[in-house]
Order: structure tokens, then C-alpha cells, then sequence
């Protein structure tokens, strides 16, 4: 199926080499801590010249890349870019999505990291990739992202993955009252809690005893960590659902509040949170070369690896 996005709706068409691309701008946000990043970044400057499409790196020098490319500021990304490319882990894609939060643009993550859930790319595979999104040979995933207000302040986050409130490690437990619609669900006791989309719902939740969601559900995981009770469990809500969360009993902990473990605001005792569906999805590149999510999942799960059975 032909991309719709992103251009304006009724704009589709595919484009081949020789011909101008559809995708004309494309910007590289790279993890320099990965140590093929400066490799990669010449290779998708490379491929994306051949296909006359332009491409920008955020922030840096980019004489650390050896490329010839031009380096713009964050503010800049949404307003100068097709499509963004991200090269690192899934913490330099969901880092990518909140840069474009207010203004979603597709993202191409390559995986440089570990696991990379959200990743459609390998390293081997970047040449492919650039070519596919200049030939249009992609779809766009919509993904939901939440955010999360601290009421009464201008405090605010928001997530692809989840939000966390959480103590610090050297804090004692924490209460957390935590109610839908101003009905009480239930006053956890806890190292936190983690309020999870069906995209985060394969990390840190996961890691809480939360379920495995497809991507496409519309619902909201909630997940205590560690809760001091083992009848205490996760659920899933509606993604229409609004939570206020007050932090309660815990008058002398560092409490926080952050937004795919990357944005940290500190918040204190007596303090509610409000979780929400954000009003803007995050916008994810599938290419036509790519896997299925279930593939992703026995790949990286090691689901039925085991050959002695």
C-alpha cells in the first residue's frame, strides 16, 4: 500500500531512481556513543545523495561523521524534515519521537544497540532502507503516545514508551493513590508505577510482569513495580481513560516523574499526576522489506529456540 504520509492525503505516487524522490529532506539523529554511528551516517548520506534526496544532522559537528552534510538545531527538525533517521538504540528512537512530539514526522530507526524493538533496520541493511523510503516503498505505523501533567504546575511529559513515577533508589516505598474519572481504582504500595502504551508495553513494563500488547490496540498497562502485595497486579485500561495518580505516605522520598526514562522532573508528596492519551501518535516507518511484529518477537523474546523439545 502506498505511503500516505507524509504527505498531504490524497498525494501518493512512487518514485524511482532518476526520478525526484517523494521524500526530498531527510534528518539524522545519531548516538556518537555507538560505535559504528559515524559509519552509518556516511553510509544514509551516501545512499540518500545517489537518490537526490538532501539530508541534515542534528546538533554536533558533523565533521565527527566525516560527512558533508549540514547540522541543524532540534527546534529545527519537524519543520525541516521529511523523514527522520535514527541511529542507536530504542532509547535514540523514543529520544527521536519526543523531539518531533508537537509536530510528528516519520521515524527510521537502525538499530545500533541491543535488543531494538523499535528498530525496522539493521546495520546491513541501511543502502536498502534509504532506498525504499526514496522509492516509497514504506507505510507509516501511528503509535500512541501519553502525556503526563503535574496539576497545579506547568510541569509536563510525554512518552512513546510510558511514564514512570518512581522513587530513588535510596527512597523508602511509596504510596500511590490512583484513581480513573475521580473513581478510586487502588492505593498501591510500591517502588512506583509505570503507565505504559501498547509500544512500551515490551519494556520496562514487561519487566513488571505486564502483558505483551500489539502495537495497533488502543489501551493503556498499568503496572506497579515491585508492589507489596503479590495480589496487586497490572491492568489494562481503555486508552480513553485519564489517571490521576497522588503521591501519598512519603513525606522524606525523592520521588520523580519521567517520560520514557529520558525526561525527569522531580515531583513531591501530596502532588497528583494526570495521565492521558496524547493528542499526537508518533508516526513509525515500516518498510516493505521489513518483518512482522510477531517475527520481531521470537527474534528478540528467543520464542521456540529451544530444540531439545
Amino acid at each position: 500500500m502506498p505511503c500516505l504520509l507524509p504527505f498531504r492525503e490524497g498525494e501518493i505516487g512512487t518514485s524511482s531512481e532518476g526520478l525526484e524522490p517523494l521524500v526530498k529532506t531527510i534528518g539524522i539523529i545519531a548516538n556518537t556513543r555507538k560505535r559504528r554511528s559515524a559509519e552509518i551516517v556516511q553510509r544514509i548520506v551516501t545512499t540518500a545523495d545517489r537518490f537526490g534526496m538532501k539530508v541534515s544532522i542534528v546538533g554536533g559537528d558533523t565533521a565527527e561523521f566525516g560527512v558533508d552534510a549540514p547540522s541543524i538545531d532540534v527546534a529545527e527538525l519537524s519543520d525541516r524534515c521529511d523523514v527522520v533517521i535514527a541511529c542507536g538504540g530504542d532509547g535514540t528512537i523514543l529520544n527521536a519521537a519526543r523531539l518531533v512530539a508537537k509536530n510528528p514526522k516519520p521515524i527510521l530507526g537502525v538499530n545500533l544497540g541491543a535488543l531494538g524493538f523499535l528498530a525496522e533496520l539493521s546495520p546491513d541493511d541501511v543502502e536498502l532502507g534509504v532506498e525504499e523510503i526514496a522509492t516509497d516503498q514504506y507505510t507509516v505505523d501511528r503509535r500512541m503516545t501519553l502525556e503526563a501533567e503535574v496539576v497545579g504546575t506547568n510541569t509536563r511529559v510525554t512518552a512513546l514508551n510510558d511514564i514512570l513515577i518512581t522513587k530513588s533508589n535510596q527512597s523508602r516505598i511509596i504510596s500511590l493513590e490512583m484513581s480513573e474519572r475521580d473513581r478510586w481504582v487502588n492505593t498501591y504500595v510500591a517502588d512506583g508505577i509505570i503507565i505504559a502504551t501498547p509500544t512500551g508495553s515490551t519494556g520496562y513494563a514487561l519487566a513488571a510482569g505486564g502483558p505483551i500488547v500489539e502495537p495497533s490496540v488502543s489501551c493503556i498497562v498499568a503496572a506497579p513495580i515491585c508492589p507489596h502485595s503479590l495480589t496487586v497486579r497490572p491492568m489494562i485500561f481503555a486508552d480513553s481513560v485519564e489517571f490521576d495518580i497522588r503521591v501519598t505516605g512519603a513525606p522524606e522520598s525523592t520521588i520523580e516523574l519521567s517520560g520514557d526514562a529520558q525526561d525527569f522532573r522531580p515531583i513531591e508528596s501530596g502532588q497528583t499526576v494526570r495521565i492521558r492519551r496524547n493528542k499526537n501518535d508518533a508516526l513509525l516507518v515500516h518498510l516493505q522489506s521489513s518483518v512482522s511484529y510477531y517475527d520481531i518477537l521470537r527474534q528478540k523474546l528467543h520464542w521456540g529456540m529451544d530444540k531439545s523439545i
